[in-house]
């Protein structure tokens, strides 16, 4: 009977399980540590970018981090992956918030800057008038 470490809890269990009996870890997801190594499928990898880039965005472009952030929470198989998803979709939706309150008090600032270099123009062109 082969024994292997769970990649999750690192407890070591028959390989012959389905999932593990201490964390409940699926352990057909293709990672498998056997005498101390790791084995990795890139199914896995890839499936891990989706939640670094959901995290990366989150503060980037938060749209596209609640995007990707989706996206990870039905791809990942990980607890880890699968946390690390749902934070990026928070600190997204914080920041999108945020972003938008800045914005809309932004705007009116810009507005009236405007306002004001248009003003200062007109003044401008009028005391050239007089000089003139």
């Amino acid at each position: 009977m082969g024994m292997i470490y769970c990649s999750e809890c690192g407890k070591q269990i028959d390989q012959n399980q389905s999932s593990c009996p201490n964390c409940g870890a699926l352990l057909n997801s293709h990672i498998f540590v056997q005498s101390s190594k790791a084995v990795q499928s890139t199914d896995i990898v890839e499936n891990g970018s989706i939640t670094i880039c959901a995290m990366i965005f989150s503060f980037l472009f938060p749209p596209m981090g609640i995007v990707l952030g989706i996206l990870g929470l039905k791809k990942q198989r990980s607890k880890t992956n699968i946390n690390l998803c749902k934070t990026a979709i928070v600190i997204s939706v914080i920041l999108t918030i945020v972003y938008v309150v800045i914005l809309a008090n932004l705007i009116p600032v810009l507005v009236d800057t405007a306002d004001t270099i248009e003003k200062g123009n007109r003044i401008k062109n009028f005391l050239n008038d007089l000089i003139f």
